[in-house]
């Protein structure tokens, strides 16, 4: 079963140019060819709104028997580029907030110091 963080890993890495099926599988051995038929492929149990993936070519009609090749390519849905564009600014929010912890470590340092040296 897909969690959150595979899905957020997921996007990272076709993001950032590892779409092939191998580079998925090598990067995210926990993810099943079942997940990825979820995550990228249009069956009946899945809204087409919630795919983040789309397979860059089209598979046989009978998709639940489709096998993967470590040349299959993916790319971002719209579902996708917008879940992408979360993780994106998540991780910005994160990266600001420890520059800002460690500007108030170091600013209460400085106050320390100054209050020692006087």
């Amino acid at each position: 079963m897909l969690v959150q963080r595979t899905l957020e890993e997921l996007v990272l890495l076709v993001h950032n140019g590892r779409n092939t099926y191998k580079e998925i599988k090598k990067a995210l051995p926990e993810l099943t060819d079942n997940d990825l038929r979820i995550a990228s492929l249009p069956m009946r149990i899945v809204k087409l709104s919630d795919r983040v993936l789309c397979l860059d070519h089209h598979p046989p009609s009978d998709l639940y028997y489709y096998r993967f090749v470590d040349e299959d390519k993916f790319s971002l849905s719209t579902y996708g580029e917008d879940l992408l564009h979360v993780v994106l600014k998540e991780k910005r929010l994160e990266r600001l907030t420890i520059i800002a912890a460690a500007a108030s470590i170091i600013a209460a340092l400085c106050s320390l110091i100054s209050i020692i040296r006087c």
